[in-house]
């Protein structure tokens, strides 16, 4: 439990590199204009480590102030042991405010190495390494950002892992100007996890950011064209003989870019009647047309 007492901390004297805390957005800029005009109304929570002291609560005031430029801050100073800290970290856990990275610098930052409790913590084996942790923790700051940002999963930390300099420095330049969907997000890693696999150089410092979408569709548009350089001549000899099938009822369905070695039909049927006209349809489909569809996949 806290002391009674409020001591004030100087703002240097805190260590804080967003642990424990997963924030779905930006800093409240009404948080931030309170903490300018009235300063620090609730103390922080904070415990001591190494001559500093760790926030358990009030990472957000902490981030107003800095904002500010506040210097020193009022405090509880908690005398909390590994064991209750643990405890803590599990409730945030249970909550879903902490996200994968963060997790893995909890484990690095104190070397946690029970099994047990990592299991609780739902962080894969292959991460509870804490050599692997560092790794990970080395990457470039805007890309450890994201990640905690946007609670990326361990999946796409893994892929990220394995770019080589070149394309994890091309990662951290995109993400530079902007808080990208995640799901464009993952697909920019897994084509560069591709690039690095296959040697394909890219480019993409001619892209400028007018807005999210236009830059996330030039960005994706770009590594397509890089990663399936058959991808823009496909889709055009393809689409027509999509098209005239769908007309009929009747959708065929490609792997997505033309990966992979089997075509789908798909076609919903209302009645008996409906039936019928489907399979009349599918009956017609002409086998020249489906070779052309399989030699580009």
């Amino acid at each position: 439990m806290p002391d009674q007492s409020i001591i004030i901390l100087k703002i240097s004297d805190i260590s804080y590199d967003g642990e424990y805390k997963y924030s779905s957005g930006e800093l409240s800029q009404e948080l931030v204009r309170s903490v300018s005009e009235n300063g620090i109304l609730q103390p922080l929570s904070v415990f001591s480590e190494n001559d500093k002291f760790r926030i358990i609560t009030g990472h957000n005031r902490y981030k107003a102030a800095l904002e500010n430029g506040v210097q020193e801050i009022p405090a509880f100073i908690c005398d909390l042991n590994l064991f209750d800290f643990n405890s803590f970290v599990l409730m945030k856990n249970y909550h879903n405010q902490i996200s994968p990275v963060n997790k893995l610098k909890y484990i690095y930052n104190f070397k946690v190495t029970d099994l047990q409790f990592l299991k609780k913590l739902n962080v894969p084996v292959a991460f509870t390494d804490l050599e692997r942790c560092s790794r990970i923790l080395d990457l470039p700051a805007e890309i450890i950002d994201y990640l905690d940002i946007k609670n990326v999963n361990y999946k796409v930390i893994e892929k990220i892992t394995g770019l080589d300099a070149c394309n994890l420095k091309i990662l951290s330049d995109l993400i530079k100007p902007v808080q990208m969907k995640i799901n464009i997000f993952r697909d920019i890693v897994s084509m560069l996890s591709d690039f690095s696999r296959f040697g394909i150089a890219c480019d993409f410092s001619d892209i400028k950011f007018e807005s999210l979408k236009k830059y996330e569709d030039d960005v994706v548009g770009r590594m397509k064209t890089l990663r399936f350089p058959r991808l823009s001549a496909s889709l055009e000899k393809s689409g027509a003989i999509l098209q005239k099938y769908k007309n009929s009822g009747i959708e065929i369905r490609l792997p997505e870019y033309f990966e992979g070695n089997s075509i789908s039909f798909r076609f919903d049927v209302k009645n008996v009647n409906d039936f019928n006209r489907k399979m009349t349809s599918l009956q017609n489909v002409k086998m020249s047309d489906i070779e052309e569809l399989l030699k580009l996949l």
